[in-house]
């Protein structure tokens, strides 16, 4: 009888990832298709995204693994860099933002949209209207609220 190699397991390979820090995993998917396969949602779990400084985050890539994200932090977005929360296929659990310029309505509809699936929700620049958008999420277990005084 043939001895079975435990990473050949796609079961314990997707638990072992679950534990691997972003720049392992980006090694990892690259073994081999199967790896690919296995690890790329482990890759895309938790999505830090920041719009500080001249890096651009990468929307395509977002929309393309969206099904995968559970996490997103978004850090200074504009109202020009709104492409990528027109996802509607994300399940999101945990959203975190942090607002560069006052809330428009892109980022309440994003939040009316996945109402159902938030259970943590960290925001920093809170107005009214977030406020009235975060009163219809029903399964939310953590709110961090920051509200900044003009």
């Amino acid at each position: 009888m043939e001895a079975i190699n435990p990473l050949a397991l796609s079961e314990l390979l997707a638990r072992v990832g679950q534990y691997m820090d972003k720049r392992t995993l980006n090694s990892c998917i690259r073994v081999s298709h199967t790896w690919h396969d296995i690890l790329l949602p482990c890759l895309w779990y938790d999505a830090k995204i920041s719009f500080i400084g001249n890096c651009s985050p990468p929307a395509d890539d977002i929309e393309k693994n969206a099904t995968h994200i559970r996490k997103l932090c978004v850090n200074g977005f504009r109202a020009s860099d709104m492409k990528m929360f027109n996802c509607s296929f994300l399940l999101l659990s945990v959203l975190a933002l942090r607002f560069r310029y006052p809330v428009g309505l892109t980022i309440i509809t994003f939040l009316r949209r996945h109402a159902s699936s938030l259970t943590d929700i960290s925001i920093d620049g809170v107005n009214p209207d977030i406020l009235v958008a975060l009163n219809e999420c029903p399964n939310l277990k953590r709110l961090k609220l920051y509200v900044y005084r003009m």
